[in-house]
């Protein structure tokens, strides 16, 4: 009777499950009252509308950064803070992320990455700028600068990707995994503070409004299928030779408490970077942006000093 019972309220206990896990996308209107800020705008870049802020004195040494993967241009606020007044400083969020939202291509290639960062440089007139990089927007940033050597002063990378044998680039070579497509239905916010607090070396330091605004982003329109799509066409192989024509003096920043990308992978990208140096921060993991903000900076802006 008991089992009878059971299976009788079984589509009941689907329903109920199904309606608590449910995480749908909020509506743009939403997400633009909570970000948008004063300096942000958005360009029709290479087929795609971005999502940019833009601050500081336009005549100043210009910056730009690449925030990493399931991140948005929100991840340097507080570097932005520190760096604004001696610099000109260019943030967006990357195609597929964030504001920026779905690339209507559907191509989330490295070559397609660097074709719309080149396009976005010579929209707004940047000839030669400074080039900051986290994990997957490190990749880019290192690849950019070998591509680009003439519009890159100086390289800043941030726990950079770009190695086959470390965790993240072996799982996301492999592609995402059979029950990533329900991501995009939910997407329940323990979960994300629990991802969020493997990145951090010390997960004391990791504050709700950090998550929220990660689920907020992760949660913009089209951002998860994007993600999912980004994870499908991303292909990882050795970098050495791309890396050794880098001839921009270069800054490799790396938590000692790194669980994401392995701390190892930074004298490997110092061995194959000609002018390279590396800053270590102890006890901080993957996101030292975001964990040690000042600390971490002012390793940064001693190295971009005009």
């Amino acid at each position: 009777m008991t089992s009878l019972l059971l299976l009788g309220l079984l589509p009941l206990i689907i329903a109920v499950l199904g309606w608590a896990l449910w995480t749908p996308d909020l509506r743009r209107a939403v997400l633009l009252a909570r970000y948008a800020g004063p300096h942000d705008a958005v360009f029709e870049i290479a087929g795609i509308r971005l999502w940019v802020r833009d601050q500081g004195d336009p005549s100043a040494p210009p910056i730009v950064m690449l925030h990493g993967f399931g991140a948005s241009l929100q991840t340097w606020d507080r570097w932005c803070e520190a760096l604004v007044s001696a610099h000109r400083i260019l943030c967006f969020d990357l195609p597929g992320f964030g504001l920026t939202g779905p690339d209507p291509t559907g191509s989330y290639s490295d070559e397609r990455s660097l074709l719309i960062l080149a396009a976005l440089l010579q929209h707004i007139g940047l000839e030669r700028v400074d080039l900051v990089g986290h994990s997957l927007g490190g990749r880019y940033a290192w690849e950019f600068a070998a591509k680009f050597p003439h519009s890159v002063r100086r390289l800043v990378l941030v726990s950079p990707d770009g190695f086959a044998g470390n965790a993240p680039a072996f799982v996301l070579n492999a592609g995402p995994p059979a029950w990533a497509p329900l991501l995009r239905y939910t997407m329940p916010k323990i979960l994300l503070w629990v991802d969020l607090a493997i990145a951090y070396g010390n997960p004391r330091r990791l504050r709700g409004a950090i998550v929220a605004r990660y689920d907020d982003m992760l949660r913009a329109p089209g951002v998860r299928a994007a993600l999912l799509a980004r994870w499908s066409q991303i292909r990882v192989s050795d970098p050495r030779s791309t890396l050794a024509t880098v001839s921009a003096p270069t800054l490799i920043v790396w938590g000692t408490r790194d669980r994401i990308v392995r701390p190892s992978q930074a004298q490997e990208f110092a061995s194959a970077i000609p002018s390279s140096q590396i800053e270590w921060l102890a006890g901080v993991g993957h996101l030292p942006q975001e964990e040690l903000p000042l600390q971490s900076v002012a390793i940064v802006a001693k190295f971009l000093r005009p």
